[in-house]
């Protein structure tokens, strides 16, 4: 458990708002994650390789939340299911990868980008993820064509996948 505020050597009370790049990288002993609600900025990496990790609570979280870097929640693969808080308007690119029993995915309502870069240290937020089910209040993704989006963002699902996105969804990339 992440509390709201920690008192620092110096005796002096920091509200936590943050949480470093590879902060938890690796840590096999994480099962359960309760994050601050004041929490801003989650950073590269953050969890990535938490093989343990199966339940990430943002505590209805009311910030915007930063989501900076790649890599958030890779290869956490306990994780089955997450409810992104409303407050995150963009899911960095391989921030679920590999999470390979991650089944359920709350889309943030707020959702404006969901990353797919195809780079050398990028790739899509939910790749090599086979069985997932995105739930939220759109039904259908246009890219700036009007043409329904296919790319591959969501990489090659095993079988059939439904998509529902929210309605604030401005953006999903998917370079090559």
């Amino acid at each position: 458990i992440i509390p709201d505020t920690v008192v620092g050597a110096d005796g002096k009370e920091y509200v936590v708002n943050n949480i470093n790049q590879q902060a938890f990288y690796g840590n096999k002993n994480i099962k359960y994650v309760s994050l601050p609600s004041t929490m801003t900025t989650l950073n590269a990496a953050a969890f990535r390789d938490c093989t343990n990790l199966v339940f990430v609570d943002f505590n209805d979280n009311p910030n915007k939340i930063t989501s900076n870097g790649y890599g958030i929640f890779r290869n956490c693969t306990s994780l089955k299911a997450i409810c992104l808080p409303d407050g995150m308007t963009t899911i960095p690119d391989q921030c679920f990868t590999s999470c390979t029993n991650l089944t359920a995915v709350y889309l943030p309502a707020n959702l404006e980008i969901l990353k797919g870069n195809k780079s050398a240290n990028d790739g899509p937020a939910f790749g090599h993820s086979p069985s997932l089910f995105f739930t939220n209040d759109k039904f259908e993704v246009r890219d700036e064509n009007g043409s329904f989006y296919t790319a591959e963002t969501f990489a090659v699902p095993e079988r059939p996948t439904i998509y529902y996105m929210p309605s604030t969804l401005k953006t999903i990339t998917a370079n090559h």
